[in-house]
């Protein structure tokens, strides 16, 4: 909760870091008497945590964006989503009027914000030092721009063609889920094979990252309290149905 009140997530200095994390684990283990320390196992497992929470955020925006060309199968996939890429399309609530106030308000934003961020600090603790309850719908800014650049990311590699929609839908298993492969290049000075040209990282798309903030930070005092407001009520339903559907007593099946 307190990495996504940052202004960049890409990277928190340790010494900022360090300080968080003493406070966090002092209120969740108050009887614990333990100084954090720079490449201790908390610190490390804390480095480890983040880089999982933000390569989350890019191996969901892509199937996100998959969802949606496959729920429009008449079109080919490249060209629908080079549609979304052109004018940043993909960010708008309506993707047809592309009105500025309605910037980091799609679908897309909305369900990756949910799925990537709220769903994992559900149920946070209540820490008065850090000011989460004021961080669970205000502090966000960061959090929303680097699901517009995750997204920015899904859309522009399956339109240049380094993912391959039939790719992806091929490698679902039977429970649904698919398999995200990112396409390899050979690394000329190492003489292997590499994918750290199609990463999701700050070196790519840490340009991204700053333009989309500045385009927040011009905007309404509440707009992002109010992005977060939607996203968390598109949870709200999207789990509320998951549970109708598992619970239902309707369907013969549920009683094999």
């Amino acid at each position: 909760l307190w990495a996504g009140s940052q202004e960049s997530l890409w990277s928190i200095p340790d010494a900022t870091l360090l300080t968080h994390v003493q406070i966090i684990f002092q209120a969740i283990y108050p009887d614990v008497n333990l100084t954090i320390v720079l490449n201790g196992a908390v610190f490390s497992l804390t480095i480890q945590r983040l880089s999982e929470w933000r390569s989350n955020f890019g191996s969901t925006a892509i199937v996100i964006i998959y969802d949606f060309l496959m729920s429009n199968s008449d079109c080919d996939p490249e060209v629908l989503a080079g549609l979304l890429l052109k004018n940043y399309t993909f960010i708008f609530e309506d993707m047809d009027k592309r009105d500025p106030d309605g910037a980091f308000h799609s679908v897309f934003i909305l369900q990756l914000l949910g799925k990537a961020h709220l769903n994992v600090i559900n149920g946070h603790a209540n820490i008065p030092a850090l000011k989460t309850k004021d961080l669970a719908s205000k502090g966000m800014a960061g959090v929303i721009v680097f699901c517009a650049t995750a997204l920015e990311r899904a859309v522009t590699l399956i339109s240049e063609g380094d993912i391959k929609v039939e790719d992806i839908l091929a490698s679902a298993t039977s429970r649904g889920k698919v398999i995200i492969k990112l396409p390899k290049v050979l690394n000329k000075t190492t003489g292997k094979e590499t994918s750290a040209p199609y990463m999701f990282s700050r070196d790519l798309w840490g340009k991204a990252d700053t333009g989309y903030m500045k385009s927040i930070k011009k905007k309404s005092k509440n707009f992002v309290e109010t992005i977060v407001e939607m996203a968390r009520s598109a949870l709200n339903e999207s789990t509320t149905a998951d549970a109708a559907i598992l619970h239902s007593s309707d369907d013969d099946r549920a009683f094999l």
